[in-house]
């Protein structure tokens, strides 16, 4: 008899293991459903749900990789440098990528000392990768980032809301900007990716109203949050209401980056791949970014039209015109770059778009290259998290000459770049005023005198 009931009792066990076993594979299953669906903020909660029963090591290790890639792409660095450190130290041989990943996390969160160690581990895996070697070497002096600290003063702007603010762009006296913000109080979509509205382009009339005074002014931050290196928040300025820019261009999905030329009559932005009420999507289900051109007539912008070199696989979009018009920049992660996204320059001649030509290694690395801006001289700022800096992506200067970089390309250090993620700079040929986005901490206005 207590044969039999211990036999019964190993069977009850064996069937409660198996249970639990297929719970977990079924709370794996559907974060891997929303990780392919790129819903981060949803395969967080599933992934974190699945790992704390964990105990297969092949489904854990996923599981954690999928993890800190989703806080990653959440730009949750906090969160990405504890699910790194947790999947680096119980998987030591797991693909070397992710000790980028945890090195460019650390840097995020000025731990700068573990973060040279784990680039100089990547470099031994990844040899070819001159993110390595570039970081590895910066990471040993960060004084050079902040000798120029005093020149600038950063303060917040009143412009910012607490959804995602970025990329600003002159534009009649005023300035146009990217938001998620919601002015209408209507019901909207949200992007699943991390539970935000959708990006529209909104206007602020006056740029007057922003100057609290003289100075490198920034723009709210990408996910929310500015930056600051004050405790000492700038006075509240009155402003007119914030605008939406315009309910043609403005749609159901994105709205980016945009730039106009010289007469303010004719716009190029960035938008998902949608026009005309029509959707499109790549062959692996993804809808990618586009530019468009809009032309304004009396007072209203129409007439949108795409740009002939776009692909429904891959994207286009942050566009950045010379100020001449003949010439414009812009990102592309097409095939035939040098890493995540590059930036190229295509030629404008009378109403026709040339062929669009990669800036070469001088200026596009390994890693990521974006939010272009031409100044008055020509010369081009540009964002990346490829070329050594502070940490997350920093700002870049680059003198141009026929479209080469031909003195290469400078870090403009802090406190314009912070180790969070700075970009969208857009300012006079002296650099002495402008505006910025960072989403470094304490979010709400921001500005610099030099």
């Amino acid at each position: 008899m207590n044969k039999i009931f211990h036999i019964a009792s190993v069977v009850a066990i064996l069937i409660l293991f198996a249970c639990q076993h297929t719970h977990a594979q079924a709370k794996l299953k559907a974060a891997n459903r929303q990780f392919e669906q790129l819903s981060y903020v949803d395969a967080i909660r599933l992934y974190e749900e699945f790992l704390r029963d964990a105990k297969d090591p092949v489904t854990r290790q996923e599981g954690l990789k999928k993890l800190a890639y989703s806080y990653r792409k959440m730009q949750d660095s906090r969160n990405a440098e504890r699910a790194y450190a947790d999947l680096i130290r119980d998987y030591p041989d797991v693909e070397s990528e992710n000790y980028l990943y945890y090195a460019q996390a650390l840097a995020s969160n000025q731990k700068y000392k573990e973060s040279q160690k784990y680039y100089s581990i990547y470099g031994e895996k990844q040899t070819a990768d001159l993110r390595a070697k570039r970081y590895t070497i910066a990471l040993m002096d960060m004084g050079r980032f902040y000798r120029d600290s005093s020149s600038y003063k950063v303060q917040y702007l009143p412009i910012n809301s607490r959804q995602a603010d970025f990329s600003p762009m002159f534009y009649k006296g005023g300035l146009v900007f990217c938001s998620a913000r919601d002015e209408t109080g209507a019901l909207k979509r949200v992007f699943a990716w991390n539970q935000t509205p959708f990006l529209d382009l909104y206007f602020v009339p006056d740029t007057a109203q922003l100057s609290i005074r003289n100075g490198l002014q920034s723009a709210q931050a990408l996910g929310g949050m500015t930056a600051s290196n004050t405790d000492t928040p700038a006075p509240e300025a009155k402003l007119t209401k914030i605008e939406e820019f315009s309910r043609v261009l403005n749609t159901k999905y994105h709205e980016g980056p945009m730039t106009f030329f010289k007469d303010e009559q004719k716009v190029v932005f960035t938008r998902n791949n949608y026009n005309k009420g029509r959707a499109r999507e790549s062959k692996d289900g993804t809808n990618r970014l586009k530019l468009y051109t809009a032309d304004l007539v009396k007072d209203s912008w129409s007439n949108v039209k795409e740009l002939p070199f776009n692909s429904d696989e891959y994207s286009c979009g942050h566009p950045a015109l010379a100020p001449d018009n003949t010439k414009m920049y812009f990102v592309s992660d097409m095939p035939g770059g040098y890493g995540g996204t590059d930036l190229y320059i295509v030629e404008y001649n009378n109403g026709t778009w040339g062929t669009p030509v990669n800036l070469g290694k001088e200026v596009n690395t390994e890693g990521n290259e974006m939010f272009p801006f031409v100044d008055e001289n020509g010369n081009l700022y540009f964002s990346s998290d490829g070329h050594e800096g502070i940490g997350g992506l920093d700002l870049f200067f680059a003198e141009m000459k026929e479209g080469i970089a031909y003195k290469g390309v400078n870090n403009l250090g802090a406190p314009i770049n912070s180790e969070k993620d700075d970009f969208g700079l857009i300012t006079d040929a002296t650099r002495s005023s402008g505006f910025f986005s960072s989403n470094r901490k304490r979010g709400i206005h921001e500005q610099f005198p030099p």
